[in-house]
């Protein structure tokens, strides 16, 4: 084994092995690493700042007031668009009810009865049923429950901790976009000299994927959330810009805007319009920005850089959210696309390789 492929190996298990201690020290280490992810979205317009002769800590807290400028001008504009439209759904709460009761819950009953012959379904039965038992229900399962919520309130340390972490944030960041170009070469100073090469082009091709799908992605989420808000909006839709937002936003957790949005919408049009036409007209409108989406939106803006396997992105999200929650399957893609770099730059050096290459 060369010393390329064995510094390539060495560079994946450290990279395994930091996982595992960000998991084991994830309360701790979590805030941190939101820090850390929003530092190196700003960190290139501090230094464009710079070169305006503007001091580090100074661009620092500029660029901070900027951002809470218009994300305070967004939610003056936004929210007060969608509290009407909560209002507005509220208001029509009864009748949403009155169609699933009386239209919905018959048709999945009959469609449930096709499905499982000689079984008879009757879901508003069982739900007034399961509200019945509850209200009977033993002294000895609410006890059961009391001892959870016991159990739950033990873990109000980590609660207060993951407070407190959140709240510091901007503490880091602060901290760490003042000194990030400092680390950096901190980091690279206690590489040896032999591997620097190596290790630059590394985090070359890092940034370069890290930078395609982090600031494209955000941007990617900004434009379909536009357009499902404003489709939604021409259909006439109930929380139009709400679901249409909610959509963009957790598209930056792949395939999971799109199915929840779908999901979210066609379900307020069902009970809207209780047709078939509303329902057709919300999944075209799902289905075409898919399309936009696909062949236009994330090619130009992202690339394929990231070139991921649709599988491969899916078991990355499932995984990571398995081992550090929320933000782990927002981490997942970004993650998974650098483990990549260094599992194909392994890949090449055993191909490479006198034992790859050995005649038989």
């Amino acid at each position: 084994m060369n010393e390329k492929t064995r510094f390539s190996l060495i560079a994946v298990l450290a990279i395994a092995a930091l996982i595992f201690a960000l998991y084991l020290l994830k309360t701790v280490t979590i805030p941190i690493l939101i820090a850390v992810i929003i530092a190196y979205l700003l960190d290139p317009l501090i230094d464009r700042l710079e070169t305006y002769k503007i001091d580090r800590s100074p661009a620092i807290l500029l660029l901070t007031s900027i951002t809470v400028f218009f994300l305070l001008i967004a939610a003056l504009i936004i929210l007060p668009a969608i509290e009407g439209e909560i209002k507005t759904a509220v208001s029509k709460l009864p009748a949403y009810m009155a169609v699933l009761q009386n239209e919905a819950l018959p048709k999945i009953e009959h469609m449930l009865s096709k499905v499982m012959p000689g079984k008879a379904f009757n879901i508003s039965s069982l739900i007034a049923e399961g509200e019945a038992a509850l209200r009977k229900a033993p002294i000895d399962i609410w006890k059961s429950l009391l001892s959870g919520m016991t159990s739950t309130l033990k873990g109000t340390l980590s609660l207060i901790i993951s407070i407190i972490g959140a709240m510091i944030i901007p503490l880091y960041l602060f901290y760490i976009l003042k000194d990030f170009d400092s680390i950096k070469e901190r980091i690279m100073s206690i590489i040896p000299p032999r591997n620097r090469a190596n290790v630059l082009e590394k985090a070359m091709e890092i940034d370069e994927v890290l930078s395609a799908f982090i600031r494209g992605q955000m941007l990617v989420s900004l434009i379909l959330g536009i357009l499902y808000a404003f489709g939604l909006v021409i259909i006439g839709i109930d929380l139009a810009i709400a679901i249409g937002l909610l959509s963009g936003a957790l598209f930056i957790i792949p395939y999971l805007g799109t199915l929840i949005g779908l999901l979210l919408a066609s379900t307020i049009a069902y009970l809207q319009f209780h047709d078939l036409n509303h329902l057709l007209y919300v999944a075209a409108l799902y289905g075409t920005v898919q399309i936009i989406e696909g062949f236009i939106i994330t090619p130009k803006i992202v690339g394929e850089k990231v070139g991921l396997h649709p599988l491969a992105v899916i078991l990355s999200v499932i995984i990571a959210g398995e081992l550090f929650g929320f933000l782990g399957i927002l981490l997942a893609v970004p993650t998974a696309a650098v483990l990549k770099i260094f599992v194909s730059s392994a890949e090449e050096q055993y191909r490479e390789s006198k034992f790859f290459k050995a005649p038989n």
